[in-house]
């Protein structure tokens, strides 16, 4: 029985084809050394902020790190990175909404503090757009004073509302979870700058 030459070849490439694929699908299917390391990397920060600092919630670092594109193969540095992109995100959607609250808002008090907190969190967009920039330039000091400056804004918004008896911020979910962002950048320029 003779075997034609296209025969033999057509049956090389599917074999390597199906060999492809099974390789594609084991490698995918086992995260690399990288990865699982990386996410006791994570763990592990949380964990170090967490203890040293009480305003960073272990359970909120976690989730936020570990949400952030890159995380599972991010260093250290990458995790300031990631921690300051996540906080410029929660004000850019802060600032959206400090601004719809305000064009809804009857009460001319309550007015003026949202388009005082729709100031402060584009002040603090641009902040943690220098933290990034600081991060990737690996200076961290300069991470700090932008992530703290953004600390402040936040916690400047929700003051203004407190000043008057009956005012409450309805932004202080947002307030909240820009500020564990920043203090979870903040441990992360702390844990950086102490190697």
């Amino acid at each position: 029985m003779k075997v034609s030459a296209a025969l033999i070849m057509s049956s090389l490439v599917v074999h390597q084809a199906i060999f492809f694929v099974l390789f594609f699908c084991i490698n995918q299917a086992i995260p690399s050394e990288a990865a699982r390391s990386n996410g006791g990397l994570v763990a592990k920060t949380c964990k170090k902020i967490a203890a040293d600092d009480p305003a960073v919630d272990y359970a909120f670092c976690l989730t936020s790190l570990q949400s952030g594109k890159h995380s599972n193969t991010a260093d250290l540095r990458g995790l300031g990175i990631i921690a300051s992109n996540l906080a410029r995100i929660n004000a850019t959607r802060s600032r959206r909404k400090a601004q719809n609250l305000k064009k809804k808002a009857t009460d001319l008090y309550d007015k003026t503090r949202l388009a005082d907190c729709e100031e402060l969190f584009q002040l603090a967009v641009s902040s943690l757009r220098d933290s990034t920039r600081a991060f990737r330039g690996e200076r961290y000091d300069d991470a700090n004073i932008n992530l703290s400056a953004a600390m402040t804004d936040a916690e400047t918004c929700d003051d203004g509302f407190a000043e008057m008896e009956g005012h409450v911020s309805p932004l202080t979910k947002e307030t909240r979870n820009l500020k564990g962002l920043c203090a979870v950048g903040l441990g992360i320029t702390w844990l950086l700058t102490r190697r």
